[in-house]
């Protein structure tokens, strides 16, 4: 089996590749922007196509002869233009279904993101179909945007789903428990409300198990959206302080109403819209509501339909990370 496997540089991306390259019977092609992306995967059996694909001769090329696509790249983030993020995020995705399907790919997985569900004010048990008045940000709208495209393009001869996988950690992760840990080192993470909103977390070990398993999922279970998480929701500063703890960090820091600091934000996103910086601020209504506000979703569809069990709890991919990150920063 051949698979293709996009935007191998992050954390999901990185790790499936890794995974699977172990596996016999299946031959591995990865993409990536950057040419770092061939050292990373130089000691690997894994096919390396450097490039954009926003190309459609790039997408071309790492679509042929390949039976299943896992489209994992795109641009993620809080601030910028919404150009940048249509063009990373769904003209990327449509050069790739344009080209799979003439390249005769039989599945595309796509990984989406239930960042689309974010409503400023506590959600619990989130099912697929809920959608907000208006998207919190770019990054929100646009992989709702490429999502469509993908259960559009679903049918019987190119078979697509799309995974929405909640604040993935564990070994690898190098971007959401390490900005934590850096923004507490620092004295700049403040605790907002009472510290007792419920989140879902996915690990890294459950998702690649997830997707793995939609190689073969029925049919029937194909050309939807399902939401991922470990199916135990949590609270987000007991973790955040478990993660630090082990880390040998300071739990201590300054805590926060909720509304004031929600109306300053808004506030301080106006004025950096009105004067077009280009640099993210420190204080937007997105990180405020995610540090305040509980979001948990609601797994009955994956668990149901492709048969997902999630198996590594959050506590076990907690430490991995912390096991991982201490070895990468003494290696």
């Amino acid at each position: 089996m051949k698979i293709l496997i996009t935007g191998a540089s992050g954390f999901i991306g990185n790790s499936l590749a890794q995974k699977l390259a172990k596996k016999p019977g299946l031959e591995i092609t990865v993409t990536g922007r950057h040419a770092a992306i061939k050292e990373k995967f130089a000691s690997l059996p894994i096919r390396v196509i450097q490039g954009d694909l926003l190309s459609l001769k790039t997408a071309e090329q790492a679509t042929k002869d390949i039976d299943i696509v896992i489209h994992c790249a795109g641009l993620a983030g809080t601030w910028g233009k919404y150009t940048d993020y249509y063009h990373a995020n769904v003209l990327v995705t449509e050069n790739l279904i344009s080209t799979a399907k003439f390249n005769k790919v039989k599945r595309f997985i796509n990984i989406s993101s239930p960042s689309m569900y974010l409503d400023f004010c506590h959600q619990l048990n989130i099912d697929e179909d809920f959608l907000p008045s208006r998207f919190s940000n770019y990054y929100a709208r646009t992989k709702y945007e490429a999502e469509q495209l993908v259960t559009r393009a679903h049918s019987s001869e190119f078979q697509t789903i799309s995974l929405r996988p909640r604040m993935v950690i564990g070994a690898g992760d190098n971007n959401l428990l390490p900005r934590l840990i850096r923004l507490q080192q620092s004295g700049l993470l403040k605790q907002v409300g009472d510290g007792k909103n419920l989140v879902d977390f996915t690990s890294i070990g459950n998702l690649l198990n997830l997707i793995e398993s939609c190689f073969v999922a029925p049919d029937t279970a194909m050309g939807r959206a399902y939401n991922v998480s470990n199916g135990k929701p949590e609270k987000l500063w007991d973790i955040i302080d478990k993660v630090c703890s082990l880390m040998g960090v300071t739990t201590q820091r300054q805590k926060l109403p909720y509304r004031p600091i929600l109306l300053i934000a808004k506030m301080n996103e106006k004025i950096n819209r009105a004067l077009k910086s280009s640099k993210e601020p420190s204080l937007l209504p997105l990180s405020v509501s995610i540090l305040a506000n509980s979001m948990t979703l609601n797994i009955d569809a994956a668990k149901n339909s492709l048969g997902y069990s999630p198996t590594q709890t959050t506590d076990e991919s907690i430490s991995e990370f912390v096991t991982w990150w201490k070895k990468t920063a003494i290696s």
